[in-house]
């Protein structure tokens, strides 16, 4: 169960962006102290991490329930490696125990990440979801 969050100086930062841009972001607190920002972008909710300890820490994720329609947990594990391999910056975690699916965006900057990255992190996360979801499409054929 999640802390009752108390604001730091970096998670303050993140919420008066996230803020500003409308995103109209709630805090909470990790099991290790750290913040949690969570917000949505066109109905779908993301989170935001926080480091206070490494503020130049970017991690953005985005978390779906596999629910009971998905029997086959290594297949899902199997997309989620060959999404690993084909997208930049989203790493893409089965979670079994839980039925879920993460997809993540972690990333060492210079400094606090901008809007800018915010949102094409956000992209790419949308973009690796629905490519984890589209169904899979049978391999082309030539026909003789």
């Amino acid at each position: 169960m999640a802390r009752k969050a108390t604001t730091t100086p970096v998670a303050k930062r993140y919420f008066d962006l996230l803020a500003e841009e409308g995103y109209r972001p709630k805090i909470g607190s990790s099991e290790n102290n750290h913040s949690i920002l969570r917000f949505k972008s066109e109905g779908t909710v993301f989170l935001l991490f926080v480091d206070e300890d490494d503020e130049s820490f970017f991690h953005l994720a985005l978390t779906y329930e596999l629910g009971d329609g998905v029997a086959d947990i290594a297949g899902a594990m199997s997309r989620a490696n060959d999404l690993n391999a084909d997208y930049k910056a989203v790493k893409t975690t089965v979670h079994p125990a839980e039925r879920s699916v993460r997809f993540h965006v972690e990333a060492f900057l210079d400094a606090f990440a901008t809007l800018p990255v915010i949102q094409r992190s956000i992209g790419a996360l949308r973009d690796a979801a629905r490519a984890f979801f589209e169904p899979a499409r049978p391999a082309d054929r030539l026909d003789a």
